[in-house]
């Protein structure tokens, strides 16, 4: 929903479109897990995160599941990783089964990322090429939302910049689809968000879905520099690209904001795959994809058999 070439009006995605329109797009993909870390750690291994032991954000993956890097590795892949890693520390400067490109600098997109991109780009220019190869760019972006929403928390009652009035998106259909009474675990969700304790007004809360386009411009101007890269070194055409979140965001839908709840607009994530081998200019708006198949899905595109144990499926 935050995507150009997916019907977002109010946001320019010029690489993300770029890859939706030269591969395949998911729309019914969901995360395992709406929150960081969990959600990662099935990423990473597809499991379970009741399997890997990261039910929460702080945890380590169990060590008997073998990460993403660690079976490629195995396989005769080089395999890097630049950005968030999460599980636990954010920004490790080693991996085990990875090797690090690039730490970034904090939990914050905004500085952050650019050096993500900084560390991926200068691999590929220099990278020995006799081995094929894994890389994870790991970006922040948008998540530098939940500080804006810290920073934003009290509704003024006036827009800071009130040039933006005409540009503001409009409120999702659902905005005030809230169920009365609320189930006990979104109303505990909802009196602990911004816009509870902040006293928003519709104004307000538009001014926060714009924002949080602008985040997603930040990560596909990273995206931009990442494809150029690939473009530049005569990669691309022999590359799968696969970009995904590891959860959503509430974007004002039944008037919520963040994540870790289970509405469809926190854990329904984008899924494109472009490359070889992949279908151009199809969206596929039926099959059901998770974050658990990312992994087998990496595995057949490069002919290696998915680890033992796998919970989720091969999406090719």
């Amino acid at each position: 929903d935050t995507i150009g070439a997916l019907g977002q009006k109010h946001v320019s995605t010029p690489a993300i479109d770029e890859l939706v329109h030269g591969g395949t797009s998911l729309t019914q993909s969901y995360c395992a897990n709406p929150v960081c870390s969990p959600s990662r750690s099935s990423l990473f291994t597809s499991r379970t995160t009741s399997e890997t032991g990261v039910w929460t954000n702080g945890h380590s993956i169990r060590p008997e599941f073998p990460t993403m890097g660690q079976h490629f590795r195995d396989a005769g892949y080089d395999t890097v990783f630049a950005g968030k890693w999460h599980v636990p520390a954010c920004y490790p400067n080693s991996i085990e089964g990875f090797q690090v490109l690039s730490s970034g600098i904090g939990h914050q997109g905004t500085v952050s990322d650019p050096l993500v991109t900084d560390g991926c780009v200068n691999y590929l220019y220099k990278r020995d090429t006799s081995n094929p190869l894994l890389m994870v760019a790991s970006y922040m972006q948008p998540h530098d939302i939940c500080e804006w929403l810290r920073l934003n928390r009290m509704d003024p009652g006036e827009l800071p910049y009130p040039e933006l009035a005409d540009e503001l998106p409009p409120l999702p259909d659902n905005f005030s689809s809230i169920p009365e009474p609320l189930p006990e675990g979104i109303a505990k969700k909802h009196a602990g968000l911004e816009p509870r304790h902040g006293n928003w007004s519709h104004r307000h809360f538009q001014y926060y879905i714009w924002s949080y386009l602008r985040h997603i411009e930040m990560v596909d101007a990273e995206v931009t520099r990442l494809l150029a890269a690939l473009d530049a070194t005569g990669d691309r055409d022999n590359t799968v690209v696969l970009f995904m979140s590891d959860h959503g965001e509430g974007m004002a839908n039944h008037a919520m904001t963040r994540k870790g709840f289970l509405y469809d607009e926190s854990v329904r994530v984008p899924l494109i795959v472009s490359g070889p081998g992949v279908q151009s200019g199809v969206v596929d708006r039926s099959s059901l994809a998770s974050g658990l198949d990312v992994f087998p899905t990496l595995c057949d595109f490069a002919g290696i058999r998915a680890p033992s144990g796998a919970k989720g499926v091969s999406l090719r």
